[in-house]
């Protein structure tokens, strides 16, 4: 039986607007069993990258508990939160983000090297092997201005990888790409994070990339609802 990799119980979220709040997200769970594929659909402006930037700590909820990985995002120190957002969540944006400054391997690395647990060669190891699996090995020593779309993406795939996560969390990952680069770069999460055994989040709305999760929902009046 598989344990609950992610708990979201009652959070609440809220900003403020020319003095206005604007309820964002409201009383919202959701429980996420560990190698599940899940996404999380809704119209743009729904709250989906909102909901995306909490679970990955790079928001703070008002109210209400996430237990992510084991850790309270509630109640950790900034120490915690580091750790949590660079070891057990990998993410996947739109915008690769990767650094132009740097190349393809640079780029892999860059997260292992702040951790800082592994030796240089155990890394250039890890991350040659996921540069082979997702076929970017070629372009290792290359920079982000010289690949195309999917190859950007397939790096940022392998840098979401190297420190060996629990989740890999998806925010539109296929949407500045053409069709059939973006399904390809689907295929390749899917089965990259059923090969790892990572537990896969997907917010988008493109349906036909959603419709392939396990588990489905919709963001909708500031709560998700199986569908």
């Amino acid at each position: 039986m598989k344990n609950n990799i992610l708990i979201i119980k009652g959070i609440h979220k809220t900003y403020s607007k020319n003095k206005t709040k604007i309820k964002v997200i409201e009383n919202l769970n959701l429980h996420v069993k560990s190698g599940d594929f899940i996404s999380i659909q809704g119209k743009s402006g729904c709250g989906k990258s909102t909901l995306f930037n909490i679970i990955s700590g790079i928001d703070k909820m008002d109210s209400g508990e996430i237990i992510s990985c084991g850790i309270s995002l509630r109640d950790s120190n900034e120490k915690t939160l580091s750790f949590y957002k660079n070891k057990k969540i990998g993410l996947v944006f739109q915008n690769h983000n990767l650094i132009d400054e740097f190349s393809v391997f640079e780029n892999i690395i860059l997260p292992k090297i702040i951790e800082g647990q592994d030796n240089l060669e155990t890394i250039k190891q890890k991350a040659l092997n996921l540069m082979k699996i997702l076929e970017i090995d070629i372009r290792a020593e290359h920079y982000p201005s010289e690949l195309s779309g999917g190859e950007a993406q397939r790096v940022a795939i392998a840098r979401a990888l190297i420190n060996d996560p629990n989740i890999i969390l998806c925010d539109e990952p296929t949407g500045n790409l053409d069709t059939t680069t973006a399904k390809t770069v689907e295929s390749l999460l899917i089965n990259t994070a059923k090969k790892f055994g990572k537990t896969l989040i997907l917010v988008s709305h493109n349906p036909e990339f959603s419709n392939k999760a396990d588990i489905k929902y919709e963001l909708k009046d500031k709560a998700l609802k199986r569908i």
